[in-house]
């Protein structure tokens, strides 16, 4: 999760042609079995946004159940006052308060972090 200096979360929209898609998430992706889970952060956000990341915090973990897989997340956050981005896949981007996330249409599995970071 990218945080701008004005408490602003990046959220970009999954593509209709993909699973879940039209919904919001946090950008990032799949762990490569020769990866870990920051360095597949650090990889999947530059093939994103063109962006460089640097550092960031470890801040939640789940694993969820959908009816036909099941998925592991784990959240990062990462702070920087003037991230200079670009959807390198032509997906949506927003830049959203917190308090808009709970209006926003995002998978099931973000549920828990989403109300860890609305407390």
């Amino acid at each position: 999760m990218l945080e701008n200096h004005q408490g602003e979360l990046l959220v970009g929209k999954r593509k209709k042609s993909q699973t879940q898609g039209g919904l919001w998430e946090f950008p990032g992706g799949k762990v490569e079995s020769n990866e870990t889970s920051f360095v597949a952060l650090q990889r999947e956000i530059q093939e994103e946004l063109a962006y460089t990341l640097t550092k960031a915090k470890h801040i939640y973990s789940i694993t969820h159940r959908y009816e036909t897989y099941r998925v592991q997340l784990e959240f990062w956050q990462a702070l920087d006052k003037q991230p200079n981005i670009h959807a390198n896949e032509n997906q949506q981007l927003q830049w959203i308060k917190k308090e808009e996330l709970a209006e926003l249409p995002m998978p099931e599995a973000n549920q828990g972090l989403i109300e860890k970071l609305l407390k």
